[in-house]
């Protein structure tokens, strides 16, 4: 795997990941050859490197624009391009943007800030500014207005800070001017991107995306990296839309050089950008050492844009018929099961298997406790150094649940509960001494004192401090245990809220993944609970039958395969999966008798522990027999499968 250099707090706060001259030139250079471009802006410049590449292909004299929030970097900016317009300002308020036709090309690599490094008051004034910045804009239609607005109203508040720089990009084109865009691969899989598509679909044609699979183009990226390059158009009804195309490319690290990401790169008689334009140019599906391209159809590349059983509140109505009850499924799936249209599909959730993510404590290192030997009375454990430089302690036995906290403490594909080393501290009916004369009448009478041992740990807690000066209390994620009313306390912060079905799963998958996702079986008991941390995705059925059954579909080549494609590539080369990935996996719809045969193969493999050549084979055909041709279906799955394993550098 390719290691990345961690981000600085100063990156992430702008979400800075500069284009560098490189990746400028690849995205300026698929532009269409016949455009004319006489105004250039980026919204977002950084330094410059989009704006620089840009005036390579601009006509002579055409306006350049360049705003820029960080100071110090628009002024580096300004310096590196003295022939350009360079602005200190937040390009959501400013309002040298504001033309009378838009512009020929807006290009740029929008900044990726996490919903969790804005402040509220921050993410509510972007959006705020956005919709003053489209209600003035003199040259959108008053339905292409309206449509923006809703977008700019109703993106998730999950999203990063991508989602609104993305909207404000897509306004500032003129109709059949151009967007040439940076962005991370996962606006194509991500919920909250779902506007940015839908944008996307209705008002441009998505000429070319470039994917690089070998994530080499930036040093400290996490996510692999795409470049876009569309044309505003009229607006359309999806339903008009069936027939446009998108010309898709795959480079991996083979085709760099140099002095180009292409450098290396080679077709036919050509070498280097000659040969990438020729690829751009063909409508074949092509392939050669360190690339592959295709022509796909553009509604394809968003299978789950408009999915599920409503439309969203953002959608024109005239939308409503394009969506997708069913969720949609990963683009490269289509053309494998382009022969299977009569098989139905269904999801885990029809199966009466339900997804969640584990425990998120919000301070691992206060909840989190070391088990050592047990013995009467209670269990020896440690804590972290800032107790008692770490030694041990004896914790009563009803204060501990066991903790799977990584997937090296399984044993194969089945939680041991005897071999985790992990518990978590859960106080649920006990507070400190002095704790319980503080608390409201409403719960007077259910706490009981806290033993000694377990009141010094708390009282260690509070005195203790991390590198940024906080008490474990003051976390913001620990911060809400603690609760009151008019009269004292309900709850303390050393407290957890009671545990729920997914913090004590029958199943998890791990959420980073070096190798294929595979689904490991958590046996639970009331006497023996087993807690599951927050880097696992966690599932649990209405059935002991049901859950046998996900058990084996989670483990098929065929759940590998769909999360290879639909989940997200880290930097270092890592399957990163959520649950609102395994919640849009579809499987074949089975009979009874086939999901019977689907659950003993999951009830071999608990059994087993581990999965075997054979227990594979069995699974396979088991969920593959409701295709026609499932051998085939079965060997193209494991070759698209091995191809993602081998393109993102994964242990096999």
């Amino acid at each position: 795997m390719i290691k990345k250099r961690p981000a600085t707090d100063h990156q992430k706060k702008f979400g800075q990941y500069f284009s560098g001259e490189k990746v400028g030139s690849l995205l300026v250079s698929l532009l269409p050859e016949d455009a004319e471009i006489t105004s250039v802006v980026d919204p977002m410049a950084g330094v410059g490197d989009l704006l620089s590449a840009a005036g390579r292909r601009a006509a002579p004299g055409a306006d350049f624009l360049g705003v820029e929030v960080d100071e110090p970097v628009a002024r580096e900016c300004a310096r590196r391009l003295p022939g350009c317009r360079i602005e200190h300002a937040d390009a959501f308020s400013c309002g040298s943007l504001l033309t009378e036709n838009g512009w020929d090309l807006v290009i740029a690599n929008p900044p990726y800030v996490r919903y969790q490094l804005q402040p509220k008051d921050y993410r509510l004034s972007v959006r705020s500014n956005l919709c003053a910045q489209l209600e003035r804009l003199p040259y959108l239609e008053a339905a292409d207005k309206a449509m923006f607005l809703r977008l700019a109203g109703g993106y998730s508040g999950l999203s990063d800070l991508a989602v609104p720089s993305w909207i404000l990009c897509a306004a500032l084109v003129r109709t059949g001017g151009y967007l040439a865009i940076v962005v991370p691969d996962t606006w194509l899989s991500r919920e909250y991107a779902k506007p940015v598509q839908y944008l996307l679909a209705k008002s441009f044609d998505v000429l070319t995306v470039v994917k690089d699979v070998g994530t080499s183009w930036f040093d400290n990226a996490l996510v692999r990296t795409c470049l876009l390059v569309a044309r505003r158009r009229a607006t359309a009804p999806l339903e008009n839309l069936a027939a446009k195309e998108t010309r898709c490319v795959d480079l991996g690290a083979e085709t760099m050089g140099a002095a180009s990401l292409v450098g290396s790169l080679e077709y036919g008689a050509s070498a280097g950008p000659g040969a990438l334009g020729k690829i751009l140019s063909s409508r074949l599906e092509l392939s050669g050492p360190g690339f592959t391209a295709s022509t796909q159809k553009t509604l394809d590349l968003f299978p789950y844009m408009l999915s599920g059983r409503t439309a969203e509140k953002w959608a024109a109505s005239e939308d409503g018929g394009s969506v997708r009850p069913d969720g949609g499924r990963p683009v490269e799936l289509l053309a494998v099961l382009a022969d299977e249209r009569e098989i139905s599909f269904l999801t885990l959730e029809a199966l009466g298997v339900h997804c969640g993510q584990g425990l998120r404590t919000g301070a691992n290192e206060f909840f989190y406790l070391t088990i050592g030997a047990e013995h009467h009375g209670g269990c020896e454990v440690r804590g972290k150094p800032w107790h008692n430089d770490g030694s041990p302690f004896t914790v009563p036995g009803r204060n501990l649940v066991r903790t799977l906290q990584n997937r090296a403490e399984a044993d194969g594909l089945v939680v041991s509960y005897d071999s985790l080393k992990t518990a978590l501290l859960l106080i649920e009916s006990e507070a400190r001494q002095a704790d319980l004369e503080r608390c409201s009448s409403v719960v007077a009478g259910e706490y009981h004192p806290l033993g000694k041992a377990l009141s010094d740990y708390v009282a260690s807690a509070e005195r203790y401090r991390n590198a940024g000066g906080k008490a474990f209390r003051e976390y913001s994620a620990v911060a809400p245990n603690e609760k009151k009313d008019g009269e004292g306390y309900v709850r303390f912060w050393y407290m957890l809220p009671p545990l729920s079905r997914r913090h004590l799963p029958t199943m998890c998958v791990n959420r980073v993944n070096g190798a294929g996702a595979s689904c490991l079986y958590v046996p639970q008991s009331a006497q023996r609970p087993v807690a599951v941390d927050a880097n696992f995705v966690t599932l649990w059925g209405d059935a002991p039958e049901h859950e046998a059954a996900c058990f084996a579909l989670l483990n098929s080549t065929w759940s590998k395969c769909y999360l290879e494609c639909l989940c997200t590539v880290m930097g270092g080369g890592a399957l990163k999966v959520e649950a609102s990935h395994i919640r849009r996996l579809q499987f074949p719809k089975y009979s009874p008798g086939q999901l019977e045969r689907l659950a003993a193969c999951g009830r071999d493999m608990i059994a087993a522990k581990t999965m075997t050549d054979s227990l594979q084979s069995e699974i396979d055909d088991a969920v593959f027999k409701p295709f026609r041709a499932p051998g085939r279906i079965l060997e193209q799955m494991k070759a698209l499968f091995s191809r993602h394993l081998s393109e993102r550098g994964a242990k096999t």
